[in-house]
């Protein structure tokens, strides 16, 4: 699994949702609880990564390196 993957299935989990998205039945977690993403909240659940990402950066270099 990429990490990207990893991401996504972390981010749509704290929104109730499943990853992968609908369609692929390998997921027994969709089934189970009833709920898909949609390929636009993967989209929009990807972008909230990189930023998450982005923003992190910049703040470790704004403090030398240092997590936050």
């Amino acid at each position: 699994m990429r990490p990207i993957d990893r991401i996504l299935a972390c981010s749509a989990r704290v929104f109730g949702l499943s990853w992968p998205p609908a369609g692929d039945d390998a997921d027994p977690t969709r089934a189970a609880r009833g709920a898909a993403v949609s390929e636009a909240d993967l989209d929009a659940l990807e972008c909230c990564a990189v930023e998450g990402f982005a923003a992190e950066r910049l703040m470790r270099e704004a403090h030398d390196g240092r997590p936050c």
